[in-house]
């Protein structure tokens, strides 16, 4: 008479072992598996027999497990009707929590146990409590995706803008999840298709964010606005561009929404698109005439913002769109600049495909060499040497490359250009050379880093890896510039399917055809949601 055998016995449903056992004197309290008592693990195996048996022995109906799960709140959870029906019959706790705060109805919500949730309802089991999360039950059937659920819920007038911790509504998590028809379903029984998450997200906005198409034309067919910014300023179109959902794009786009739409950062949809590394969206925005030169509130681009965050396939789309390669920021960095700051090398060798100025200038007439250089980026170094930089290129102060990696402590890319030949002695405006500052910064250690650059440099193999940099560096070119003819092609397609599909919708507004050429339009124009969702 093991608590093993006990344990056994309560999963299989064995009420003879089970009495017998109890009658030779086992501890009906004894935790048998995680802190489960006996009546526990009849409630998870579904044997309403061995509850009632135990019941009569005196079990303690709430008695918890290690996480503080009752027999109803397990039983709830697996779907074990019969057990749930006489656990209440017996007295349990219809409301009892566990540790994270979630009920015996949460939990059959939550599980689509759809005749579970309409009997504890039936019992009095309170709809209107929360989770530790802030979540209520019919949150649990949003985020299950469970509309039979749902539907039981909703019979009972369960509150509908309850808010969780993150200021989220059953609507709001229904479009976060893709549930169409729970959103449907809290539609119908009048949630606030307008209400706002902490970040002053709609249920649209985060419909978009997630790509749910179906959740996006079921909440514009009931009237949501379309034109709504969160608490960034960015509109449900910018959303879209964000993550990349062009399809989701289009249906903003056919509804009316400003393709060159500032947010708070003063960045547009294609900004947005081409710092989040979504090409194909890119490609698309600029197919429906988004402005490719529009600056934000630092005057970057599309193009610098994709350069800034390695975006190098954006970089290609834009550079094929027709963006100015030399566009400047407000301290005229070029996106060849600001890759090369920022130590992005697939960015500066797109760029560089695309045909970017390498001898570009900023206000402090600082190259890219001089700025990956500043920054220690040696990768970079070097790719912008294999191109051709002007290795003794300097500054408004007659500062090179060298001595500004030497000013920065910036070793690493000291010793890449003395091997590339930078000459240590070219002085500055005030007369001071890269050796100077060598032996100002490191002493001694100035001559052995010198010396050892150098003796590197003169080593046949050094001399070979650039041989073949050089060469590696042509095909790099090769390749850069044939994934821009491609972009460009491409770019090329979506701006003729544009001109088409914009022709056709003249053609079938002067014939007096409704609808749009993807249908996509009709989403949110009032007509049945059925048709849409």
């Amino acid at each position: 008479m093991s608590v093993s055998d006990m344990f056994e016995a309560c999963v299989a449903g064995d009420l003879p072992s089970v009495r017998r056992m109890l009658d030779d004197g086992f501890d009906i309290e004894t935790p048998l598996k995680s802190k489960a008592t006996a009546i526990i693990i009849a409630a998870a195996n579904d044997h309403s027999n061995i509850i009632s048996l135990l019941m009569d022995k005196g079990a303690d109906i709430e008695a918890r497990d290690h996480e503080e799960d009752t027999a109803l709140t397990v039983a709830a959870r697996f779907g074990k009707e019969a057990a749930v029906r006489v656990l209440i019959e017996r007295g349990a706790f219809i409301n009892v929590r566990d540790n994270a705060g979630a009920t015996a109805l949460m939990y059959a919500a939550g599980r689509g146990h759809d005749s579970i949730v309409s009997f504890l309802l039936e019992r009095g089991a309170d709809a209107a409590l929360c989770d530790a999360d802030g979540d209520s039950a019919l949150m649990y059937t949003a985020l299950k995706d469970q509309p039979g659920a749902a539907a039981a819920l909703l019979a009972r007038g369960v509150p509908l803008e309850t808010q969780n911790g993150k200021g989220l509504s059953a609507l709001n998590l229904a479009a976060m999840v893709g549930a169409t028809e729970v959103a449907r379903l809290v539609l119908d029984h009048g949630a606030d298709m307008e209400s706002r998450s902490r970040s002053l997200l709609t249920p649209l906005m985060t419909a978009a964010i997630k790509g749910h198409i179906d959740v996006v034309k079921l909440l514009l067919a009931r009237g949501a606005d379309a034109f709504a910014v969160d608490d960034d300023g960015d509109s449900p179109l910018c959303l879209a561009a964000r993550f990349g959902f062009i399809e989701i794009a289009k249906i903003f786009l056919e509804l009316g929404a400003d393709i060159n739409q500032t947010n708070k950062k003063g960045a547009t949809p294609l900004m947005v698109a081409a710092a989040t590394e979504h090409p194909d969206m890119v490609t698309f925005l600029a197919s429906r005439g988004a402005d490719l030169e529009s600056a934000d509130v630092d005057e970057e681009t599309a193009l610098s913002l994709a350069a800034r965050f390695g975006k190098h396939a954006a970089v290609r789309a834009l550079a094929a769109a027709g963006a100015n390669l030399e566009c400047r920021d407000k301290i005229k960095m070029t996106p060849l600049h600001i890759a090369s700051a920022k130590g992005e090398v697939a960015s500066v060798a797109a760029l560089l495909g695309c045909g970017a100025n390498i001898e570009a200038k900023d206000q402090d007439a600082d190259t890219p060499l001089t700025i990956a250089s500043r920054y220690g980026h040696v990768a970079v170094i070097d790719l912008l040497l294999d191109n051709g930089a002007d290795l003794e290129a300097h500054d408004k102060n007659g500062v090179t490359s060298v001595t500004v990696a030497a000013l920065r402590g910036e070793i690493q890319a000291v010793e890449a250009l003395i091997m590339r030949g930078a000459d240590l002695e070219a002085p500055n405006r005030l007369g001071r050379t890269a050796s100077d500052v060598l032996r100002e910064k490191l002493g001694e250690d100035a001559v052995n880093i010198v010396a050892d650059a150098r003796e590197r440099a003169s080593k046949p193999e050094f001399i070979a890896l650039q041989t073949v940099r050089a060469s590696a560096a042509v095909r790099i070119t090769q390749v850069e510039q044939q994934l821009l003819r491609e972009s460009r092609a491409r770019s090329a397609t979506e701006k003729t399917l544009a001109s088409v599909l914009a022709r056709l919708a003249r053609l079938e507004a002067a014939a007096g055809v409704e609808g749009t050429p993807s249908g996509a339009g009709a989403a949110g124009a009032g007509c049945d949601d059925n048709n849409n969702a």
